[in-house]
């Protein structure tokens, strides 16, 4: 029988386990809700699953937790960080704190990031602002891995690169948009390793470049298909550019020379926030929005199995369930919350 957690309890257990791993109390208060965030909208790869590999970071010391933010650049609207290896949750709180307190006035603002601790799931940052009547886009870049080849291309070149929104809407929920420029997320590819199963369809590369569902090419030299696939992988591969110049390119921190590649999972961050009322408002904002649902929701399915869906609404309705009711981890992920909780001497 699955267990089903109180949400207020088990965000308290996991930040007690980060703080008794070496963690600072405001460093585990961000991880563990922003894990939490992810598991409560079903992106259950890039939530607690992440957890005892943050662990493991600290422990190897790719994760500094008494590191400075270093500020590069300050203006008004646009704000550049070297984060030092701090936690990835921990150093998007506080851009995103600030990001808000400017962007009232501003109107629109920036925060690029660099050598910030892998951030976990771009939509576990969306509830936040969309309750704060905010949008914002993010995007990220892992510049040490060569995991996703370009159209037409075998060998790993780029990070998966992913692509995440979130804004307000009216009626029955928001839009949160959370998609990897390539075909599936690294973290799926994983899954399937440890699981010994085939991903459900052939969105890898071998070492020949031949289109493949198994995993094991990844390490013998094969690859992730740009999204698009072996036919129209140029627009994935197009997006994952714009993604490297928003990230690498702004930080001026990556790629070049090779400079990243010992940084582990270390993120370069673009972190763009809007403040719909400083343009036509938020009343006409989220009248767009719902309109744009309602023409999805009445396009007719070509599957009545698999109809049509605005993206964020049954992540959102998940959450707001599971807020309710109490949070079901999937399987393996609970085994990693049991096994820590156990290491660390806390009760669930």
């Amino acid at each position: 029988m699955m267990t089903v957690y109180p949400y207020e309890k088990l965000r308290q257990a996991v930040e007690t386990i980060l703080i008794k791993a070496g963690f600072s109390v405001a460093q585990a208060s961000a991880m563990a809700e922003t894990f939490l965030e992810a598991d409560l909208m079903g992106y259950t790869t890039h939530g607690l699953q992440l957890l005892g590999l943050n662990i493991d970071w600290l422990q190897k010391q790719e994760t500094k937790t008494d590191a400075s933010l270093e500020v590069i650049a300050d203006l008004p609207a646009v704000m550049v960080w070297d984060a030092g290896f701090l936690p990835g949750p921990y150093v998007m709180r506080r851009a995103l704190d600030e990001a808000m307190s400017r962007v009232k006035t501003q109107g629109m603002v920036t925060v690029v990031i660099k050598r910030s601790q892998h951030i976990a799931c771009q939509a576990a940052y969306m509830p936040r602002l969309i309750e704060a009547g905010l949008a914002g886009l993010i995007t990220c870049v892992t510049a040490s891995e060569h995991k996703v080849s370009p159209h037409g291309g075998i060998k790993g070149i780029l990070s998966t690169n992913p692509f995440a929104m979130g804004a307000p809407a009216a009626n029955d929920g928001p839009f949160i948009i959370d998609v990897s420029t390539s075909i599936t997320a690294g973290g799926y590819v994983k899954r399937a390793l440890r699981e010994n199963k085939k991903m459900d369809r052939a969105v890898l590369k071998d070492k020949q470049g031949h289109a493949t569902d198994d995993p094991a090419v990844m390490s013998d030299g094969g690859s992730m298909q740009p999204v698009g696939g072996m036919d129209h992988g140029y627009k994935g591969f197009a997006f994952s550019l714009m993604s490297e110049m928003l990230t690498t390119g702004l930080s001026g921190y990556g790629r070049a020379d090779g400079e990243g590649d010992q940084d582990g999972e270390a993120n370069t961050v673009y972190l763009q926030l809007f403040d719909p009322e400083k343009f036509a408002g938020l009343d006409a904002f989220k009248r767009q929005t719902a309109a744009l649902a309602q023409m999805m929701l009445t396009a007719g399915d070509v599957n009545s199995e698999n109809p049509v869906r605005v993206p964020g609404h049954r992540a959102w309705q998940q959450r707001q369930r599971q807020l309710k009711e109490g949070i079901s981890l999937y399987p393996a992920v609970d085994k990693i919350l049991n096994d820590l909780a156990d290491q660390f001497d806390i009760t669930l």
